[in-house]
């Protein structure tokens, strides 16, 4: 999907008659505007939309762009541009095999109950706090305490920044983060954080539509196209 939505941009014309060194399977190329359709990147006729000459500015999976756009149209783009960032890039957070039991265990100090994007939101504000605490090598040694591993925190920053500048250039403001309060506890963010989830699921959610589900009676999901799922334990 991201290199079909870079040749419409590009106006390289057709897919199918574009000289690759290594054709595509029909099916990929099927399957690509499939999504790009699903993300309102192109229309019925497979021509890119205005929607999807913003996507094409951002050098990411379709799907993560489309929630950037959605977090700015919702007001949550700050919140979704940490999320989208960190989908971006691998896991921030160290599951070392010898180690799981620990790193889990360090990791639950930013969990969410009910979001793996919040535990990331939580993840990201915990990083800020010691990177504005410590020094260069104090929060080397903070990450590797935590089981973060510090090139990909550094990876993870640089692409927030960098789509960020992206933003600007398209003229769509990422605002500031909130002050921070002295007085509240780390566990008091994290719930006012989940208060305020809302949003930024919504705009997530936009770009993950074909993973949205029914709960049948038996503990599947029915989803799109007809698709049957389960949620891993």
């Amino acid at each position: 999907a991201s290199v079909i939505l870079s040749m419409l941009a590009l106006k390289l014309g057709n897919i199918e008659d574009f000289p690759f060194v290594d054709p595509p399977d029909g099916r990929f190329v099927k399957d690509g505007f499939r999504l790009l359709f699903e993300l309102g990147a192109v229309n019925d006729k497979q021509q890119l939309s205005a929607l999807g000459r913003k996507l094409a500015k951002l050098p990411i999976d379709p799907r993560l762009a489309r929630m950037v756009l959605a977090g700015a149209e919702r007001g949550s783009l700050r919140d979704v541009l940490v999320v989208v960032s960190a989908l971006a890039i691998q896991d921030p957070r160290d599951r070392p095999a010898d180690k799981r039991q620990a790193a889990d265990q360090a990791h639950q100090r930013w969990h969410d109950p009910d979001s793996d994007f919040v535990a990331l939101l939580n993840l990201w504000h915990g990083i800020e706090n010691a990177r504005e605490a410590l020094s260069g090598n104090q929060l080397r040694r903070w990450c590797r305490d935590h089981y973060i591993n510090y090139l990909r925190m550094r990876e993870w920053h640089d692409t927030f920044r960098q789509l960020r500048q992206l933003l600007r250039d398209m003229d769509i403001e990422v605002p500031a983060p909130l002050p921070r309060d002295e007085n509240e506890s780390e566990e008091q963010a994290k719930q006012a954080r989940r208060k305020t989830s809302g949003k930024l699921h919504q705009a997530l959610l936009s770009g993950l539509l074909s993973n949205l589900g029914t709960l049948l009676e038996n503990r599947e999901y029915l989803g799109a196209r007809n698709r049957k799922f389960m949620i891993h334990p």
